[in-house]
């Protein structure tokens, strides 16, 4: 049994020697020289066989887990060669660059060193940063804020001029309307006066002027009597003249209703005429009124 440890004691240290006489490593550069995990890194290795090895590119590099390597070239000029190696590790620390053969030689060996962005002395975690904003966030939010408050203030009293504005142009609209569609019924009537008795005639003329009168002034002009039509005249305008004129055509056409009495072609063309007239001062006198309210 001893003289079995005495054998291998002779021959281990041979083995060990006759190994690292079969090249010699004259140069390695790391580039950069300082990397980290996840670099990319070049290594270049120069070294020289013994006299009597060859040299040659290795078939193919190991797959391990802490390393990944990307590329491998190597350039022989006779006893010496460089050979460079594009890698990438995921490991911080040092550790050995696995054994390559190159021929008739194993390099090995070759310590490979991997920085760590976190320094021995700092090596605990961070606590967890505050949420980041994109930036211009607070100026959008204080903006966005802004318009929230002062938008209501702008349109709000903007939204009820609109709002007066657009009123009071349907209204116009309305009362021009009923005074153009008057107009019309009386030119109606006019062309229409020698087909149509006396009773039709002033029916249809005090039915239009009825509506008419309640649509421009809001009172019930529709279902009152004569008597309650001369009182709401009263009421409405301060004009002796036209009230009477309105009240002389309501009376000629109760005349010619109740007694069934025949007027001439005439005094009915008058009387339109008069209608006419009536409804022209009754819009001059709401629209001076008007104005002297605003």
């Amino acid at each position: 049994m001893k003289r079995l440890w005495l054998v291998f004691l002779f021959i281990l240290p041979g083995t060990f020697l006759f190994a690292q006489d079969e090249y010699t490593i004259k140069r390695i550069i790391f580039l950069p020289p300082t990397f980290y995990v996840g670099d990319l890194v070049e290594l270049r290795v120069t070294l020289e066989a013994a006299p009597g090895k060859t040299i040659k590119q290795p078939s193919g590099m190991p797959e391990l887990s802490w390393i990944r390597f990307d590329d491998m070239s190597m350039k022989i000029e006779g006893q010496e060669a460089e050979l460079r190696i594009r890698f990438s590790t995921f490991f911080p620390g040092t550790r050995a660059l696995p054994d390559l053969q190159l021929g008739d030689i194993l390099l090995s060996g070759v310590k490979i060193h991997t920085d760590s962005v976190v320094t021995p002395e700092n090596n605990t975690l961070a606590p967890p940063r505050q949420q980041l904003l994109l930036p211009g966030t607070m100026f959008y939010l204080i903006a966005f804020l802004a318009l929230v408050i002062i938008l209501p203030v702008v349109i709000i009293p903007l939204f009820r001029r609109f709002r007066s504005s657009l009123l009071s142009s349907l209204h116009r609209q309305r009362e021009g309307r009923l005074y153009r569609r008057f107009q019309k019924d009386i030119n109606n009537m006019e062309n229409q006066v020698d087909s149509m008795d006396s009773r039709a005639f002033y029916i249809r003329l005090t039915e239009g002027l009825r509506h008419y009168l309640s649509g421009r002034t809001g009172r019930d002009f529709i279902t009152t009597t004569s008597r309650e039509i001369r009182i709401h005249l009263k009421k409405t305008f301060k004009d002796t003249a036209l009230n009477n004129l309105i009240t002389a055509l309501f009376k000629s056409g109760d005349v010619v209703k109740f007694s069934g009495s025949s007027v001439r072609k005439k005094k009915k063309l008058q009387d339109l005429s008069n209608a006419l007239q009536a409804a022209a001062r009754i819009e001059e006198y709401l629209s001076e009124e008007k104005h002297v309210d605003s």
